[in-house]
């Protein structure tokens, strides 16, 4: 199983391969990118696709203040 960071077409492609009953505005690449803009951030969208089953998984990305990776 190997995460694929998904395109915005590609993620509400995704979203609607949901079941109705599953597809929650909080997972729309719209409603990420509005609260992305709050929080001075990038909004991302994961799909993590395995044995039949997959995942998606959006999330906002931004600097951790004082992290240093190395």
């Amino acid at each position: 199983m190997t995460p694929q960071v998904l395109s915005d077409g590609e993620w509400l492609q995704a979203w609607r391969g949901l079941p109705e009953a599953c597809r929650e505005v909080y997972w729309l690449p719209a409603y990420s990118r509005a609260s992305a803009r709050w929080e001075r951030a990038e909004a991302e969208c994961l799909l993590v696709d395995g044995n039949g089953r997959w995942l998606l998984y959006p999330f906002l990305r931004h600097p951790i203040t004082g992290y240093d990776a190395a």
